[in-house]
């Protein structure tokens, strides 16, 4: 039999999230991957020019003007796209692997789970935002440290789900068959269960970019984590907070930049939720 063609409403129906949030974290990433060619060699913009601070946007050629440090808004806003955009797909990807690895062993081996999840059940009751910051300040500033705060202030809830899962799938007969055929831990958890789990971490993955997003932007906000000469929005704003009365394009441009991008990844996360959801009742 040939398999019907789906229509294209029905096609925009299923996918259509998918595309605009894919659409604009593929516009942002661009703007970042190009930001040399965007903005010109000639722009630095990790240095500060004390002589050209304050300038209102198209005055002196500078398209959004500068910050109270004197650096070109537009070159701020195309560069810190890098981080935007960069920073939560990696603190994503080291989330899903270190929750991942607790959740199957929390889940596959019974002794290990009343130990790591009495733990896990004493971090859950702190909240995520509080957790980054304490890492933050306790591994100091710097890209790798800010990722790696911010992954350990997440796992818990990814470890829970992936414990869930393998608490139900080590009752399945076909593992059972395995363990009598003499496979080891290890065979069964990679081969065998984490297989089995992968809908479920394809779909937080994409869920939680917008709230890492948010995280980071309001540690930046902060002054935490991230060295300030790292382009970057949240930093922004914080910077033209006090300046928002004489120039409130300093906190509005990179505040909409950052709702922007909060709502694609945003619309790729319901998107995905919405095709996986669809496909397991299928």
């Amino acid at each position: 039999m040939k398999k019907k063609r789906m229509k294209p409403l029905a096609f925009i129906k299923k996918y259509g999230r998918i595309m605009i949030g894919g659409g604009i974290i593929l516009a942002m990433l661009a703007m970042g991957i190009f930001a040399p060619l965007i903005v010109g060699p000639d722009v630095n913009p990790y240095e500060s020019y004390p002589y050209e601070k304050m300038k209102m946007p198209g005055e002196d050629g500078y398209i959004w003007g500068t910050d109270i440090w004197g650096r070109d808004m537009f070159a701020q806003i195309c560069y810190g796209a890098r981080v935007a955009i960069g920073i939560p797909f990696a603190v994503q990807a080291v989330t899903l692997i270190i929750g991942t690895l607790v959740g199957l062993v929390c889940g596959y081996y019974p002794k290990a789970d009343m130990i790591i999840s009495r733990l896990m059940e004493a971090l859950n009751a702190i909240p995520m935002f509080v957790i980054a910051l304490l890492f933050c300040n306790i591994f100091g500033r710097s890209t790798f440290n800010f990722i790696i705060s911010l992954a350990l202030s997440r796992f818990i809830d990814v470890a829970r789900m992936i414990r869930g899962r393998v608490l139900s799938i080590r009752q399945e007969e076909y593992i059972e068959c395995e363990k009598v055929m003499g496979a080891s831990d290890l065979r069964t958890l990679f081969c065998h269960v984490l297989p089995a789990c992968s809908n479920t971490l394809l779909l937080r993955f994409s869920t939680g970019l917008a709230g890492v997003l948010l995280s980071m932007v309001g540690l930046a906000f902060m002054s935490v984590g991230l060295y300030s000469h790292i382009p970057n929005w949240g930093l922004q704003v914080s910077i033209g907070r006090s300046m928002f009365v004489l120039m409130p394009h300093l906190v509005l441009i990179p505040s909409l930049f950052i709702v922007i991008t909060t709502f694609g990844f945003s619309m790729l996360g319901e998107g995905m939720r919405s095709v996986i959801g669809s496909g397991r009742s299928n």
